[in-house]
Parts: structure tokens; C-alpha cells; sequence
């Protein structure tokens, strides 16, 4: 069996080349506008694309493969996606650092070293004791503020019980035994400035502590119930969801009706008032060209214009002048008849007006 053949399976029944021939075209076809300027992403792979994760792995494991196993200086690496836990001589520091910025030049590596015995990764803070052993507790920047949802807020009464449970289940499994009192101690006081009731937090400590001793998993864990989501909208909701789960085998999950990233402006180019239905009027009759297009007006009519000079037969524009060679159309005369950002009900408006 080919190499080709091995690729294939009942489901695509692609060659191995389609697949790199269709991997490329996500990773170099990437292209954004900004201010009515297209432009192309040359280098790296697109943020919050599917595959950019997948190939920064990629990248990571072949550096791994071709450096970090050839280096014998370093004594313990481990990595958590682009996050490295390592153990090297400080001599070594900067001649380890300067081979990893080579590796690609558009890639630059940066380092920390341990202070006070004591060195962070991820959420975690590892200390090397005084016998050489290691210690591990939870790790806080200097900017975190203890602020989490807040009891008072609009949501169902599950969502706050899971940060309480979160929080005690990483202090439970992170810290060791001496230092989780402490944790503890820290989450309850946080918890309580976010009006979390004592009591409550006190009895998903206990809940956390038995599932933790006996290994039993969360509710969640491989949960295969049938769901529905419903947005919370206060306590109606929760009735409803408990008659759901009484009259049917389903069960009831939660989601916010009003997200931060609902109130706040996002980053992308605001859509142009000049997005609708338009019409374009004859200067010599009565007739009018109209039609929907969800780039801005001026851009549209230079098209326009365009197919024009270059007589094309498929222009409805050009096709009127064909027919009335002394007619014409003048493109500052178009005017937006309804503004419309969504594609389906321009195409719905256009064609009750054509």
C-alpha cells in the first residue's frame, strides 16, 4: 500500500498531497481589512485559527527534537504548550537562550530564574526545599485581584458553586498537605469579599475533600445526559428547569443572557452606513438600477463604472447604456434606500424592490 493510500479512508478519500495542498491554503491564505485595505498575512499562522494551535506544537516538538535533545546542559525540560519548566547550570543560561532564538528568527525566547528558591509555572509555584525536595503551592500574579463572580450576581446558583469547587479542587490537588490550609484560608477570605456565604463555602470544601479522598469524579465527568441550555433570567428560570428535569429525562444547563462582550465595543472595523439596498438612477429616464451590497457605497459604484468601460455583458448597468447608447449613469447620484449589515435581508429587500 502507498503512502497515499494510507491517507485515505471511507470519509474524504483525500491523497496525501490534497491534504497538504488544503493544510497550506489555511495556513497562507489568510487575509483581513482594516479602513477598506485588504492585506495578507505573510508569516505565522492566523489568531483563533482552528490549526494554529496544532502547528505550534509542531513547531515546539521539532525544536525539541533538533536542540533541546542535543543539549546535554540541560537537565530537566519540561513544557506545557510554549510554557518551559527547566533545569540548567547558569553558566549555561545565555548560550542556551541565544541557540534557542536561532532556531528561527522570528521567534524569541525569554527566561526567569529562580528567586528565593522559588520559581513559577503556569498557576503553580514550585519551591525547592532545603533537602532538595520540591514543594508546589497555587501561584498568583502580583495584578490578581481575588474578584470572581460575584454571589449577588444574575446567575443560577450552579455557576458560583463551581468557582467554589474549582478553586478548592486546584488547592486540593496542587498544594501539598502542609500548604493547603493555608490555600484554604486565602480562598474563603476572597470568596467571603465576593458575599460567597460561609456556609456554603465551607460545605463544597467538604464535598471537594471526599471526591478528592475517594477519587470520586464531578458530576460532570463523562456525563452523557441529554441537555438544554436555557438563559438565566432569574429565579422563572430555575422553576422551569426543575419541572424539565421532573416531566423528562433531560437535563437543564445554564448560559448568561448579558455578556461584558455584549456592552463593551469589540476591535474590528465598525460596518459603514453605506451597506444596504441602493438604487441607481438613469440621468436620461425614469429607470433606476437597484440592488444590495455589503461593502460600502463608493466602492460599489466604481465597480460599477468599471463594468462600464470594460462593456460587460453580465453589468445590469451596462446593459441599460448598451440599449440607450445616449443614456448614462452618474455613480453620485446612488443613494442607500435601507441600510441593512445582514446579508440574508438585503437579499430579501432587493428583491421586493426589483
Amino acid at each position: 500500500m502507498s503512502q497515499d493510500d494510507a491517507w485515505k479512508n471511507d470519509k474524504h478519500k483525500l491523497d496525501l498531497q490534497d491534504i497538504i495542498m488544503l493544510v497550506e491554503i489555511c495556513l497562507e491564505g489568510n487575509y483581513f481589512q482594516w479602513e477598506g485595505v485588504y492585506y495578507e498575512q505573510l508569516e505565522g499562522s492566523a489568531m483563533s485559527s482552528p490549526i494554529s494551535p496544532i502547528f505550534a506544537e509542531f513547531f515546539m516538538q521539532r525544536l525539541e527534537f533538533q536542540i533541546i535533545n542535543t543539549m546535554t546542559s540541560i537537565k530537566f525540560w519540561y513544557r506545557y504548550v510554549d510554557d518551559v519548566y527547566s533545569m540548567v547550570s547558569t553558566k549555561d543560561i545565555d548560550r542556551i537562550l541565544a541557540k534557542l532564538n536561532d532556531f528561527n528568527q522570528s521567534i524569541s525566547f525569554t527566561h526567569e530564574i529562580m528567586s528565593n528558591n522559588s520559581l513559577p509555572f503556569l498557576d503553580t509555584l514550585v519551591k525547592v526545599r532545603d533537602d532538595f525536595t520540591f514543594s508546589f503551592s497555587i501561584y498568583r500574579k502580583p495584578t490578581h485581584s481575588d474578584r470572581y463572580l460575584h454571589f449577588k450576581s444574575n446567575h443560577p446558583l450552579c455557576h458560583k458553586i463551581s468557582v467554589i469547587d474549582s478553586l478548592v479542587h486546584r488547592a486540593l490537588t496542587v498544594c501539598d498537605q502542609d500548604l493547603i490550609d493555608r490555600e484554604l484560608q486565602h480562598i474563603k477570605k476572597a470568596l467571603v469579599r465576593n458575599q460567597y456565604p460561609t456556609s456554603l463555602i465551607n460545605s463544597r470544601i467538604e464535598v471537594q475533600k471526599m471526591r478528592t479522598a475517594t477519587s470520586q469524579p464531578s458530576k460532570d465527568d463523562n456525563d452523557c445526559t441529554k441537555r438544554i441550555i436555557l438563559p438565566y433570567t432569574g429565579r422563572v428560570t430555575s422553576e422551569i428547569a426543575n419541572t424539565i428535569r421532573r416531566l423528562t429525562d433531560f437535563d437543564v444547563a445554564f448560559k448568561p443572557t448579558n455578556k461584558i462582550s455584549t456592552m463593551l465595543t469589540n476591535r474590528r472595523e465598525p460596518k459603514s452606513d453605506q451597506i444596504g439596498v441602493y438604487k441607481l438612477p438613469c440621468n436620461n429616464c425614469p429607470s433606476m438600477y437597484i440592488a444590495e451590497t455589503g461593502r460600502s457605497l463608493p466602492i460599489r459604484m466604481s465597480e460599477h463604472m468599471r463594468d462600464v468601460r470594460n462593456e460587460k455583458e453580465t453589468s445590469g448597468v451596462y446593459i441599460h447604456t448598451k440599449l440607450n447608447r445616449s443614456h448614462g449613469f452618474n455613480p453620485s447620484n446612488a443613494t442607500i434606500i435601507y441600510k441593512e449589515e445582514r446579508q440574508q435581508h438585503r437579499k430579501f429587500k432587493e428583491s421586493l424592490l426589483i
